[in-house]
């Protein structure tokens, strides 16, 4: 005896496989990015840093309060420098704080906080006495007419 096979509401084969090509195609749109959409680079902070005593220092970016901070650069002894802090290092609120700490020794300088925005310079005066006490550092920010040759001109101390 013969079974006969029910007709069960079966798609064709070729609509399956249309169906899941749709499917593919639309899961491929979503995970594509816009282009247009995506945010523009932020141009860094630039450090011009001069140092101005004897000992090389190493520079740090604390990113969190109290935090060990991000290695930037060495410099060392009567240098002078830049450097670049991407803006997703800066503390919230755009607030950029440095350490500067003399290499081999525990001897550091913490930064105030200052706040910054992309793309601006800030200078960065290293002052160390003979026992590497860095507490005559300082930061603060310069407008955009300085450059670090007018810095580079400055008589040292």
């Amino acid at each position: 005896m013969q079974t006969k096979m029910s007709h069960v509401n079966r798609v064709p084969l070729r609509g399956r496989a249309a169906a899941w090509a749709l499917i593919v195609l639309a899961l491929a749109a979503a995970c594509v990015r816009n282009p247009g959409r995506a945010e523009p680079a932020q141009p860094p902070v630039v450090v011009e840093v001069n140092n101005r005593g004897f000992f090389d220092v190493d520079l740090f970016v604390e990113n969190a309060p109290n935090s060990a901070g991000v290695r930037l650069a060495t410099v060392g002894g009567f240098m002078k420098t830049h450097v670049s802090v991407p803006v997703r290092e800066l503390q919230s609120g755009g607030l950029l704080a440095l350490r500067v700490r003399v290499i081999s020794s525990s001897r550091y300088w913490d930064s105030p906080g200052i706040s910054v925005g992309p793309g601006q310079h800030v200078a960065l005066d290293i002052y160390t006495d003979a026992n590497g006490n860095l507490n005559r550092s300082t930061l603060y920010p310069i407008n955009e007419m300085d450059t670090l040759n007018d810095i580079r001109d400055r008589e040292l101390p």
